[in-house]
């Protein structure tokens, strides 16, 4: 009897291990998921999903939201995007409701205007897709279905650290990528789900000092291949035959021009930061250097060391005001005294809630120097490597005559 119980509990440990061998064998690896979604990807046409999008920018202390359904239908010999796509939305812009509607069929880039019941028409072939590549929404779409070998060109780039975190029912790809001069911790985190091998989830996240960007993509419903080849055109068919259509006019040199040299320069007003209690003008008694300029602007924040090394040389020989239209509100003081800890001004900053219309300010930062006659001297937009160079020879010829 001790034998027969021997043998058969021999068997059912040989058939465990058999049965365990199976399940084991049977497993996909981490990899083998990955690039089974991304096969996926390349082979199917279209895709539509429910997508809620979120993104806290480096200036923002609260994030925005973006529910929407996103139609995608890739059209192989399409170089700017990788096919048409279709989606619309509501955004809360200073207590009202604008709806929209982003449509590119290939050809054209469409901005639907529900309020105004007006369509604008971008030529892509022009290189005018900034209503994409420009605007928050258009992240809506970078979800690797148009463009699924770039993930591969990631993965496989040496510089970027890929690691997996494994549960039940996805696999998580975390992605980690090289620091810049500017940016760090650049990490993006994609969420795979096992069974049908979908992206569910992106988050995207990077530093610059103590600021902070955060993105999330959360999809849901994800359905394949059933946009016919004129399903997207159908959708808009209305809007095109009720709205009216005009073509997007780009600015000119002549939109971008500033004021000439000699030209009189109006007087700014505003508050001292970080005194909101009073106006304050800035009156040209001595040289004046005019920065405009925001915390969330790069170009404007990789100026400030050049400004205050003018400063530092020329002391009180000069002023320097930082001139900003942007973070204005009260409620921004705590921010812009954590910006200035990782980025010290150590000139005057000057915040306006608007900019005389004679400066032309389109670009930031803007610069402008102003003669004790209350003139031009000299204007730049942008930011340079040279930029102490320039300012440095037409101050010292202002000063020295």
């Amino acid at each position: 009897m001790i034998q027969t119980a021997t043998i058969k509990m021999k068997i059912c440990i040989l058939f465990l291990s058999l049965l365990t061998c199976q399940i084991v064998a049977g497993q996909e690896s981490d990899d083998e998921i990955l690039y089974k979604v991304i096969d996926k990807y390349i082979q199917h046409q279209s895709i539509s999903y429910n997508i809620n999008y979120k993104i806290k920018a480096f200036d923002k202390e609260e994030p925005w939201h973006l529910n929407t359904l996103v139609m995608m239908q890739k059209v192989e010999e399409d170089s700017v995007f990788g096919g048409k796509f279709l989606y619309e939305y509501e955004i809360e812009v200073r207590d009202s409701t604008i709806s929209l509607g982003k449509f590119y069929d290939a050809k054209n880039l469409y901005v639907i205007n529900h309020n105004e019941r007006k369509i604008t028409r971008f030529n892509s072939s022009q290189g005018e897709i900034y209503p994409i590549s420009g605007s928050f929404d258009g992240e809506i779409i970078k979800t690797y279905f148009f463009h699924p070998k770039q993930l591969i060109s990631t993965l496989k780039n040496e510089k970027n650290e890929i690691n997996y975190i494994d549960s039940a029912d996805f696999v998580k790809v975390k992605i980690d990528f090289p620091d810049d001069e500017d940016i760090n911790g650049y990490e993006k985190q994609l969420f795979l789900n096992k069974k049908n091998k979908t992206i569910e989830k992106i988050t995207f996240q990077a530093r610059y000092k103590d600021q902070i960007q955060r993105n999330q993509w959360l999809l849901s419903n994800i359905v394949f291949d059933t946009i016919e080849e004129n399903t997207l055109e159908s959708m808009v068919k209305s809007y095109f035959e009720q709205y009216e259509i005009k073509d997007f006019e780009p600015r000119t040199e002549e939109d971008f021009k500033l004021m000439d040299y000699g030209e009189t320069a109006p007087i700014i007003e505003g508050k001292l930061f970080p005194d909101y209690s009073k106006n304050v003008k800035i009156n040209p008694e001595k040289v004046t250097v005019l920065d405009f300029w925001y915390t969330a602007c790069m170009p404007c924040i990789k100026a400030i060391p050049h400004l205050n090394r003018i400063k530092k040389k020329y002391g009180d020989q000069i002023q320097i005001v930082g001139v900003n239209d942007i973070d204005t509100d009260p409620k921004n003081k705590q921010k812009i005294e954590a910006f200035l800890n990782g980025s010290p001004i150590n000139y005057k900053i000057l915040l306006v809630d608007s900019i005389p219309k004679e400066y032309n300010i389109l670009v930031y930062p803007t610069l402008y120097i102003i003669g004790v006659d209350n003139t031009v001297k000299y204007n730049s937009t942008g930011y340079s490597d040279d930029l102490f160079e320039k300012l440095d020879k037409v101050l010292e010829e202002l000063i020295n005559n």
